[in-house]
């Protein structure tokens, strides 16, 4: 519990504490997980146990809203996108793991997307295409693969009409996406 009363994580790391908190906590307090409590409630068999986050939010300088959020963003992370990120130096793994904002875009995206996006924010991405600007966050490593896939459909790269134009360019991806 210490250990969040100082910033020393991430905000996965702190995310992936907070998971394997709560597993403990459901599993010492089972009646808290999601949707019992509520029933339990509703049949008049409620108690005064707090969920985790009102819990971890006492106990720490946490916010019950950061608490879950974290959690979310470690149920729903590939363990391959963990894995990426210890393999990059750190600076580099921070562009991507201490940005909640970035993190939450991430895990709406299915397993193997979530990894493709993750190598290319911390450019260890391997693509045919050129890419003339480095790629900075979620929303344009998933324009460079929605790119990359459209480009795909001519077969080469140096077929498409487009590639000597920089895919992050606003005009290039306008005519990418209305197809002129």
């Amino acid at each position: 519990e210490s250990d969040f009363d100082h910033k020393w994580f991430t905000v996965l790391e702190q995310g992936l504490r907070l998971f394997q908190w709560k597993q403990v906590w459901l599993q010492l307090h089972p009646e808290t997980k999601k949707g019992v409590a509520g029933a339990n409630a509703k049949h008049g068999r409620a108690n005064d146990i707090m969920s985790f986050a009102e819990h971890v939010a006492r106990k720490t300088h946490l916010d019950k809203r950061t608490i879950e959020r974290g959690v979310r963003i470690a149920a729903m992370i590939a363990p391959a996108v963990v894995s990426e990120l210890t393999l990059v130096n750190k600076s580099k793994a921070e562009k991507l793991s201490d940005v909640q904002k970035q993190l939450l875009h991430l895990i709406k995206e299915p397993a193997d997307e979530q990894l493709k996006i993750a190598k290319l924010v911390l450019g260890t991405y391997v693509s045919t295409l050129p890419k003339l600007q480095p790629i900075k966050s979620v929303a344009q490593a998933k324009l460079f693969l929605k790119h990359e896939a459209n480009i795909g459909k001519y077969g080469n790269y140096r077929d498409h009409p487009f590639i000597h134009g920089d895919c992050m360019d606003p005009s290039i991806v306008n005519q990418f996406e209305d197809g002129s």
